[in-house]
């Protein structure tokens, strides 16, 4: 039992570092002003409100992805400690 608990965290952590790894935030987002939220930004180039939509729910699909690996990397180790206590 132990062996499995081991092995399914093992494949969860490895599951979480692949999404953080496709998924984690690029450097480039940026946050220019409270109300607009947070955007690629680009110098010297302005956003039509339909590029602002589509950065914004970029944003909030990386982030909620970038999420769901932390959120396996901790079910991971989880069963890594229970697998250890077995």
């Amino acid at each position: 039992m132990a062996e499995l608990l081991n092995g399914c965290g093992l494949v969860l952590d490895i599951a979480g570092l692949l999404f953080l790894y496709k998924y984690g935030l690029p450097s480039e987002i940026q946050k220019p002003s409270a109300s607009e939220g947070f955007l690629l930004v680009f110098p010297g180039q302005g956003l039509t409100e339909q590029e602002k939509k589509k950065q914004e729910e970029m944003f909030s699909y990386y982030r909620r992805m970038s999420r769901y690996g932390l959120f396996l990397i901790l079910v991971g180790f989880v069963l890594l400690l229970i697998g250890n206590f077995l």
